[in-house]
């Protein structure tokens, strides 16, 4: 939480938790319905308990962007890049003198 951002949740509640995202908030009742499927009553014990709660709260977060700091699901603009597609970092530890004291 950043000090200077309000804790009123977007949908009007006038504190946004992590259990009020979860089972209540209206954002997210869409993604919630496949969530619930699986856990019906939604139980933070369950979900964060069990491996398998785990991964279909990760797939609830994943599609619908909750937890984010915008609340939207997170679309990627455009490709990332690989790993070898990465530039070589400078050279810092190098013991050559690139200055130009020699004169």
């Amino acid at each position: 939480m950043t000090p200077e951002k309000s804790v009123d949740c977007e949908c009007g509640e006038t504190l946004q938790t992590r259990e009020h995202i979860i089972r209540t908030c209206d954002r997210y009742e869409a993604q919630r319905t496949k969530l619930q499927s699986d856990y019906r009553e939604l139980a933070l014990p369950e979900l964060l308990g069990t491996h398998k709660g785990i991964a279909a709260l990760a797939d609830f977060i994943k599609d619908s962007g909750a937890f984010t700091f915008t609340g939207e699901k997170y679309t990627p603009k455009g490709r990332l890049p690989t790993f070898f597609e990465e530039p070589e970092p400078p050279d810092i530890d190098s013991e050559e003198d690139t200055s130009d004291d020699e004169q």
